[in-house]
């Protein structure tokens, strides 16, 4: 171990290793050299002499420029260490008034600029959506209220919003009361259905109804717009009460952040993530939870080059159409010429629709699936319904009663043996990997014209795949919020 004090005696009463060179170049490849200058600063005020020419405490200020210039420009990488470092080492410096306003100034200022500046989505798109950049290099902003935040996400500036805490809409549009009915009458806590559209009187015109009352925010979604990058910090970023809405915008990334508690005792209460109409969209790395409809739906309109991956998709709640503590309303893939990868998603505690795909005659859906993980659902992970096209492979499902709807209209390939597996080499170029099956049904899908639509798809023939045994590990360590910054 370095001894500082005797370091700073025997050379020239400075410090060996306090040489501007030095600490820039080491600096790239050690953060704690920073520490060194800062000791080197200590030694100097102790024995009451000058640091590279300077005094003690005009030393410690440019340390604080210099270290700040340099992490800015290597992107912001620092910025827990310069936090930590400076919290450790000038509570002693007994810095004169101005220098020590300027310290309590500058050291927030500087590590919200060096944690701003390296705010990037974490990653590449991958699969449909490779290619896909968001906000790009515009440099990141964190909003300080729900209207900067609604502002900023609907505008045509590209931008990249980093977002450091919840943004609560809950309450932020009142109250509506109006009318639902109960389209379900099992028990406990059936979900209740919001007459909207009068879908009450066109599909359960019996149901018996009511007065609620419920949060306007939940049932209107934020519209995001072209070139934009969503991202949360840590864990701490997260918007509560209140989706987003992607229509016919292109080039977007949301990742890293928590979506919940949008009315979730009534059908219609809101979805957390609607696309309708879209290309280049990257939706990684999230946390869905309490939503009354659907996590994630497509619209109508076509929603192209979309990539769904390592997102938790949590189910437990209260109320449930199916009255066993887990949501049924999951995702649902419906427009008119979607494109999807959905890979390494962690969907549990549900009972259907995860996901739903397709069900509108003329639209088409061609949706890989690969590397999820399905647990404790108890009722049916896929539905492959009308225009769906489906491969599904390497995945792992974990107590599914039903892992593929059966008699559904879509076609679906889904590998469970070598001999299944190795069908797909005529189609693709590569054997697909098959799927896992713990304590759940059986999954019967082999559809080859489900691989003959993927056929000129570069993405899917190309995917990295791991093996089904893997993705329990893989998805629950890797999943949801806090992976990825």
């Amino acid at each position: 171990m370095i001894d500082y004090k005797t370091d700073y005696k025997n050379n020239g009463n400075r410090c060996l290793y306090c040489h501007v060179p030095i600490h820039l170049s080491k600096l790239i490849r050690y953060p704690g050299s920073l520490e060194r200058e800062l000791r080197c600063i200590n030694v100097s005020r102790a024995a009451n002499r000058g640091y590279r020419g300077k005094t003690w405490r005009a030393g410690y200020m440019r340390l604080t420029y210099w270290y700040a210039l340099f992490s800015i420009i290597k992107g912001g990488i620092l910025c827990d260490k310069l936090n930590t470092t400076f919290e450790a080492y000038t509570r002693n410096l007994s810095l004169s008034s101005s220098c020590y306003l300027m310290h309590i100034v500058l050291n927030p200022l500087i590590a919200a600029l060096l944690c701003i500046r390296g705010a990037r989505a974490v990653g590449t798109a991958f699969g449909y959506a490779s290619g896909t950049t968001g906000g790009g290099s515009a440099a990141a902003a964190v909003p300080t209220s729900t209207s900067q935040l609604v502002s900023w996400l609907g505008d045509s500036t590209a931008r990249t919003i980093l977002l450091d805490k919840v943004f609560d809409f809950t309450d932020t549009e009142g109250s509506v009361t109006g009318t639902a009915c109960a389209a379900w009458t099992c028990s406990p806590n059936p979900q209740l259905a919001i007459n909207q559209n009068n879908w009450c009187d066109n599909y359960y015109p019996s149901a018996s109804k009511s007065t609620v009352t419920y949060k306007k925010a939940g049932v209107s979604a934020i519209t995001v717009a072209s070139n934009k990058t969503l991202l949360g910090k840590g864990t701490a970023g997260g918007i509560k009460g209140k989706g987003l809405r992607i229509a016919g915008g292109s080039n977007i990334i949301i990742q890293n952040i928590r979506i919940y508690d949008l009315n979730p005792r009534f059908v219609w209460g809101g979805d957390a993530i609607t696309i309708d109409g879209g290309s280049n969209i990257w939706i990684d790395h999230n946390y869905i939870q309490n939503i009354g409809r659907q996590m994630i739906v497509t619209g109508y309109g076509s929603a192209q080059k979309v990539t769904i991956s390592d997102n938790v998709f949590e189910g437990s709640s209260t109320y449930s159409a199916t009255c066993n503590g887990r949501h049924y309303w999951t995702l649902y893939f419906t427009g008119a010429s979607d494109t999807i990868t959905f890979a390494r998603n962690y969907i549990y505690m549900t009972s259907g629709r995860g996901p739903k795909i397709g069900g509108t005659s003329g639209y088409n859906q061609l949706v890989h699936m690969y590397n999820n993980y399905w647990v404790s659902v108890a009722g049916h992970a896929l539905d492959a319904d009308t225009g769906a096209k489906v491969i599904l492979e390497g995945n792992y499902f974990n107590t599914v009663t039903t892992p593929s709807l059966a008699g559904s209209s879509g076609v679906v390939y889904a590998p469970i043996d070598s001999s299944t597996a190795s069908t797909c080499s005529s189609y693709l170029g590569r054997s697909c990997y098959t799927n896992t099956l713990l304590s759940s049904g059986s999954l019967s899908r082999t559809d080859t014209s489900a691989l003959s639509a993927f056929s000129s798809a570069s993405v899917v023939k190309s995917a990295s795949i791991m093996a089904a045994s893997s993705v329990s590990s893989y998805v629950q360590a890797n999943a949801g919020l806090g992976k990825v910054n």
